[in-house]
């Protein structure tokens, strides 16, 4: 069976974190998962809150470009041995520990309970298997593993079907 590449160019865009599919989560409205992988890099007051409300607008590689300054700061943190972490719901979360993980899940599940279109597609995808091989490699310290993502992808899918 030949694997679906969840890729933003590929058969099935809107399976891609960088789609533009607005959902909302805990009354926030984001973009894009990419957006809201990005955004959650930032506190939600202070200095920064207002850069993390302009990423929750964006996806594409727009969403992604908007992550690199963050994405430095927290790799050279844990290069530094220090800890890392994301920001949401009032709660400071460990970077890429099981409830940034499960944060992330609830996003992607949110985009499709919310978007018809995403939904459709990734029902269109069968049972095929669902890969994730972007353009440029990724980096170690990536928010969300690409084995990650499609794992999270294919449990959601399964869902959605059991459900009808």
């Amino acid at each position: 069976m030949v694997p679906v590449n969840v890729i933003f160019d590929g058969e099935f865009p809107l399976l891609s974190n960088l789609a533009e599919t607005p959902f909302t989560l805990d009354a926030e409205q984001y973009s894009s998962v990419e957006a809201f992988v990005q955004a959650i890099k930032l506190e939600e007051s202070g200095p920064k809150a207002a850069k993390r409300r302009r990423i929750m607008l964006l996806s594409g590689y727009q969403a992604q470009r908007a992550g690199r300054n963050p994405n430095r700061e927290i790799r050279r943190r844990l290069a530094a041995g220090q800890e890392a972490n994301v920001y949401h719901g009032g709660r400071t979360i460990a970077y890429r520990s099981r409830i940034h993980s499960a944060l992330i899940r609830r996003a992607i599940e949110a985009k499709f309970d919310q978007s018809p279109d995403a939904r459709a597609a990734l029902i269109a995808t069968g049972k095929r298997p669902l890969v994730h091989s972007p353009p440029k490699k990724q980096h170690s310290q990536t928010s969300l593993p690409a084995e990650e993502f499609c794992r999270m992808l294919t449990e959601i899918r399964e869902s959605i079907r059991k459900r009808g």
